[in-house]
């Protein structure tokens, strides 16, 4: 997964950006039966049943996005926005912007934003290359880390 974090002129966080790279496991299962047109090529009309299908049962998960303020509650987005599949050498990536509710200042303040399903049965990986970035014109001055919400395990044997 990639994320993208898009602010706006004032520094305020106002989205968040995501591409999802399906493995090739669900992606075979998932383009079945879609090339209506027999072309060999899964066209973003042929792929839009799959978005739908795979956005709609999201909601009740929150997107698997959750944005903090330091160790506050979460902060509501909306519905997402410029959803679409895409097909590449028959891998899918699912694209999809997540609106804050409300613009957020980052100014002098910390924000976190997690990306991870609650029940487990979705695994997330960030890609290697640019898993994720800040996007706009106010980015100088800030910064996007990622942190692995499960810390290394150290050997404590001792021999």
């Amino acid at each position: 997964m990639r994320s993208e974090i898009l602010l706006n002129p004032d520094r305020q966080i106002v989205g968040i950006r995501h591409d999802w790279t399906f493995d090739e496991f669900y992606s075979a299962m998932a383009q079945q039966g879609l090339d209506t047109n027999g072309d060999g090529v899964f066209s973003a009309e042929e792929l839009k049943p799959v978005a739908e299908a795979n956005i709609k049962p999201l909601k009740d998960f929150d997107y698997f996005t959750f944005v903090h303020v330091g160790d506050g509650d979460k902060l509501p987005l909306k519905p997402p926005e410029n959803y679409w599949l895409d097909s590449d050498k028959g891998i899918l990536t699912l694209h999809l912007t997540l609106p804050l509710d409300k613009p957020l200042d980052v100014r002098d303040q910390e924000v976190r934003i997690d990306v991870y399903d609650p029940t487990f049965f979705v695994a997330f990986g960030f890609a290697t290359e640019s898993p994720v970035k800040l996007s706009g014109d106010s980015i100088k001055g800030c910064t996007a880390e990622i942190r692995s919400p499960i810390p290394k395990l150290e050997k404590r044997c001792k021999r």
